[in-house]
């Protein structure tokens, strides 16, 4: 979980310093990032070797490109959510047919033990809120 959060920190993080330098350098060279592109009209001169490339500016393909913070966010938490079903069918693949971790101490239920920590001896937290009431009325 902390990676993920590292993740998708870092991500935010340089989409804001990319930002930052964009206005930065509009505001120094008084030219928009936008203004700046269009007149790149020269470029198209220079991509024959690039037929695809060259299609896609005539076609407009670079006119309104996709946000790219939106884009990379979700394809970010698209790679995100694989994981966790990756994890979460090895956790149900490695559960499957194993025995009950071990009875409760209050009621003798058997649970499975799939939380992580100290070991448990109770069923439910309100076993354990039994165990605690019956500890502290013996002394």
């Amino acid at each position: 979980m902390i990676a993920v959060v590292q993740l998708v920190g870092g991500f935010v993080k340089t989409a804001a310093l990319q930002v930052h330098e964009v206005l930065q350098e509009e505001r120094e060279s008084g030219v928009s990032q936008t203004e700046w592109w269009r007149g790149r009209e020269e470029l198209i001169k220079h991509l024959p070797p690039y037929p695809a490339l060259r299609r896609l500016w005539q076609a407009g393909g670079f006119d309104e490109p996709e946000d790219p913070f939106d884009f990379g966010l979700a394809r970010t938490l698209d790679g995100v959510e694989l994981l966790v079903r990756r994890l979460s069918d090895e956790k149900r693949d490695v559960t499957a047919g194993q025995a009950p971790a071990g009875r409760c101490s209050v009621c003798g239920t058997e649970f499975d033990g799939a939380r992580r920590g100290r070991p448990r001896d109770y069923c439910s937290r309100a076993c354990q809120q039994r165990a605690y009431r019956q500890r502290r009325s013996a002394t």
